[in-house]
């Protein structure tokens, strides 16, 4: 009969896998780092952009299409597509808009959504998982620490066994 050695207990941190911590590490670091990169482009983009007034066309009911003029009195169509089920923007409303002098056909509706929209939903996200996997490693450490002082109080409550015979 061969003796095999025991298993040791994972506890605390050490009881979820390492993927499952790199995961939620993982998540949390893209979703932070994508929400910084969109918000220095936001940025840039806002520094160097032109403001013009254009209004919305007929068209697809999910995305506004816009018609407005650029400095050379141009006019240029561009369709936005974040869109969602309910129009946020009405046949012929007037909207401002945001455009890049050398690229008007990459246009951006001037509203905080549109503007923020993308670098607040990553950052929400991210903020998130940083928070549920720093929160997750606090609780398991908190627990364990909770149940090694319970095994210590109870054995320091235990008589020690002596062999009969022996003093201690």
């Amino acid at each position: 009969m061969t003796r095999s050695t025991p298993r040791l207990r994972r506890t605390g941190v050490r009881s979820l896998p390492p993927v499952f911590w790199l995961v939620m590490g993982g998540v949390a670091v893209a979703g932070l780092v994508a929400s910084a990169l969109m918000a220095r482009d936001q940025l840039a983009f806002e520094a160097t952009a032109i403001h013009a007034v254009g209004s919305v066309l007929p068209g697809d009911l999910d995305h506004a299409t816009v018609e407005f003029r650029d400095e050379q009195h141009r006019p240029w169509h561009v369709t936005f597509h974040s869109g969602t089920d309910m129009p946020s923007h009405r046949v012929g409303e007037l909207v401002a808009v945001m455009y890049p002098r050398e690229a008007p056909s990459q246009a951006r509706i001037d509203t905080f959504m549109e503007r923020w929209g993308g670098p607040l939903g990553f950052g929400v996200i991210g903020a998130a998982f940083a928070l549920a996997t720093a929160g997750s490693a606090w609780t398991l450490e908190r627990v364990e620490r909770r149940r090694l002082s319970a095994t210590r109080a109870t054995s320091a409550s235990t008589p020690a066994r002596t062999r009969p015979g022996r003093r201690r």
